[in-house]
């Protein structure tokens, strides 16, 4: 709950403490990673995350890295320095093995896991400036899910692209998608003027 309302001052040791009495969960190491990232901890960061993928080197995984990568990236406005280090670069090439799944009737069951995995190498993208790529991903995501924070990454790549008016309809879509998050409501008042908050 914590990192969910970015209190990673707070989430941070709660997540050491759960880590030390279950070493072997992956999904913790990562949690604990991502909070590290928030605090400025780049180097624990990196270690948490290593020893996640030394764990379990499954897809979700990467993908989760990735995606923590991805939005440090974007958060820190020109790069933080982990994602320019060639841990960056491999967790990048691990995203890359989902873009080109072909799903026939028994791969179903992986529609969720395709959902993340198009919107993580679509928000990495977006971090790297290539936004053609990244609207590309992540546009297929929002359309096989409707997932609020998909639907507000597209929102952004819109947004930066200079298309106003594509931005407040996918913002003001995503808020009625499945989890919407609460910035999203803040980028459609900023785009309207205000109108879009309260």
């Amino acid at each position: 709950m914590y990192a969910e309302w970015h209190k990673y001052d707070l989430a941070a040791p709660e997540l050491e403490k759960a880590a030390s009495l279950t070493p072997d969960d992956a999904g913790l190491q990562v949690s604990l990673g991502d909070a590290y990232l928030n605090l400025g901890q780049d180097d624990k960061a990196l270690a948490a995350f290593d020893h996640a993928v030394d764990i379990s080197a499954s897809p979700l995984v990467w993908n989760n890295i990735a995606y923590q990568l991805s939005v440090e990236e974007h958060a820190s406005g020109q790069g933080a320095a982990v994602t320019r280090s060639p841990r960056w670069h491999r967790r990048r090439q691990g995203c890359e093995i989902f873009r080109s799944i072909q799903l026939n009737q028994r791969d179903l069951a992986l529609v969720p896991s395709l959902i993340a995995y198009w919107d993580t190498l679509g928000w990495v993208y977006y971090a790297e400036g290539n936004l053609a790529k990244a609207e590309k991903y992540v546009s297929a995501a929002w359309s096989l899910g409707h997932h609020g924070e998909v639907g507000d990454h597209l929102g952004q790549i819109y947004e930066k692209r200079g298309d106003k008016e594509k931005a407040i309809r996918t913002y003001a879509m995503a808020l009625s998608g499945l989890r919407p998050i609460p910035e999203t409501r803040g980028r459609l008042g900023g785009l309207l003027g205000g109108e879009g908050q309260g």
